[in-house]
């Protein structure tokens, strides 16, 4: 039973924090960029169709990094990637030319970050499941992969949509999941058979 192996819990419990912060600044600037500093649609098209390139390079370079970093390394290296992205993306301000191309560079890390993450943790995952009980790992994780993407997008959501919002507060609230996910990352105790 999946749930049963407890380094595939930790895993997967790992997952759903780094995901929680990960997946919902892409949504939220986009729309600060539209409401907060009122971009025209136009450009806001040429952002969503440049922070496209993130993951696409995100999921072309996934095995190289592997192979060059090792999964441990670029795990560490996706956390503080997207910590840094996401910390820039609080101070910048993209009411002028640079500072968009500023936000959009960093939205596109982001999206990279998130592509990477993917194949690398969904690779951890194999290698912590149980053989002859690799599909039912894959289900248990998954859940908890997705789960975390989802609820970053809920969350941002309904503080988007609260009466007692902040322009920033989802990104702030990414930057604390994140942070959250790299402390047991750091100490890795319960990732005993991770390769």
């Amino acid at each position: 039973m999946a749930a049963g192996n407890r380094p595939l819990v930790c895993f997967s419990l790992y997952t759903l924090l780094l995901n929680l912060g990960l997946f919902s600044p892409v949504g939220v600037m986009l729309l600060r960029l539209k409401t907060v500093y009122q971009m025209p649609e136009n450009e806001l098209l040429l952002v969503s169709g440049a922070i496209i390139a993130g993951p696409a390079a995100g999921y072309a370079m996934a095995a190289v990094l592997e192979r060059v970093f090792g999964k441990w390394k670029l795990l560490l290296l996706i956390h503080i990637l997207g910590l840094a992205a996401l910390l820039g993306l609080l101070f910048v301000t993209p009411d002028v030319l640079s500072g968009k191309i500023v936000a959009t560079f960093l939205l596109m890390i982001i999206t990279f970050v998130i592509a990477v993450n993917s194949v690398t943790a969904g690779a951890v995952m194999m290698s912590l499941a149980n053989p002859g009980n690799k599909s039912l790992a894959m289900a248990f994780w998954g859940c908890f992969y997705y789960g975390g993407g989802g609820l970053s997008r809920l969350i941002a959501s309904l503080l988007a949509a609260g009466s007692m919002y902040h322009e920033k507060m989802p990104l702030w609230l990414s930057c604390g999941f994140i942070t959250a996910a790299f402390i047991p990352l750091l100490f890795q105790r319960d990732f005993k058979t991770y390769r």
